[in-house]
């Protein structure tokens, strides 16, 4: 589990650097290394599928309980959950 999480930080850390790359390039009229950073940002997606696959595997408990929890919260589209009985 550690392997996974390290790999989604480094993700996530490259992804938002290379998304404000891209909007600084953009503001200095850079076209060809937006291009770049963004076929990067695309490659990134490799990553992102290796972590949807092996997530539901290594936490699927805290995922049941995530979804029980916020049910048994509230029901239906109203703000006001007072009014919900289980």
């Amino acid at each position: 589990m550690d392997k996974t999480n390290l790999i989604g930080a480094i993700t996530a850390i490259a992804f938002f650097v290379s998304a404000i790359l891209v909007f600084v390039f953009r503001l200095l009229g850079k076209p060809r290394i937006e291009y770049w950073l963004g076929i990067f940002e695309l490659l990134l997606s490799i990553q992102l599928i290796y972590l949807l696959i092996k997530a539901p595997a290594e936490q699927a408990t805290a995922y049941r309980f995530t979804i029980f929890s916020s049910a048994r919260s509230c029901s239906g589209w109203s703000w006001n959950c007072s009014s919900t009985s289980f």
